[in-house]
Parts: structure tokens; sequence; C-alpha cells
């Protein structure tokens, strides 16, 4: 009977430490994952939505060459940006350095469950 009993305890023992790591990889993965994320999707929204007010993404859109003509639209965007005003030169600027630091906070967090998957 006893031996029972140290089993039953010894399985619940087992089932509330899952569940305590299970709580903790969730507030670390908001806490170094998800925060900083949604701090930087946030500021790159109010960019876009300030650039949106300065420019007409319509007429951007359609003065545009295609993509796939890859030397004219290099030379249309070099130009656009370089007769922009200063304010969507600086939002720009703000947008790609946003997404830098998107893309390597990302990476980062490959390289996290690469280390989590590496550990379990």
């Amino acid at each position: 009977m006893f031996r029972e009993v140290r089993i039953y305890m010894a399985e619940q023992i087992q089932s509330i430490r899952r569940e305590v790591m299970r709580r903790v990889y969730v507030v670390f993965f908001l806490r170094k994952v998800a925060k900083p994320l949604a701090i930087k999707g946030a500021f790159a929204v109010g960019f876009v939505a300030y650039a949106a007010a300065l420019v007409s993404v319509r007429n951007v859109f359609w003065n545009m060459p295609s993509p796939a003509e890859l030397l004219s639209f290099a030379k249309f965007i070099v130009s656009a940006f370089a007769n922009t005003e200063l304010a969507v030169q600086a939002l720009t600027l703000g947008l790609a350095a946003l997404a830098a630091f998107a893309l390597l906070d990302l990476l980062r967090i490959l390289r996290l469950f690469t280390l989590l998957r590496a550990v379990a």
C-alpha cells in the first residue's frame, strides 16, 4: 500500500513539475519573444500610418514599374526616396531599422528554439 502511495505521489510531483515548467516557458516566451516583437510591430504600424498620411500610396503604385524589371524598379525606388520629403525619408529609414531589429529578434528566436529542442 505504501509503495502505491509513493508511486502516486511521484506521479503527482512530476505532473506539478511539468505544469510549473510549462508556465515558466510561457512567461519566458512572452518576456523574451512576444514583447519585443509587439513593441516593434506597434512602432511599425505607427510609422506606416504616418507615412500613408504623407504619401499618396495609390499614385506611387500606379507610377511604379513592374518589379520584374529589376533595373528600372531599382531606379524608381532610389529616385522616389531621393525626391521625397525629409519626414518620409526618416520614416522609411525608421521602418528599415525596425525591420532589421525584427529580423535579429527572429534569428534569436530560432536560435532559442534550436537550443530548447537540443536540451529536450
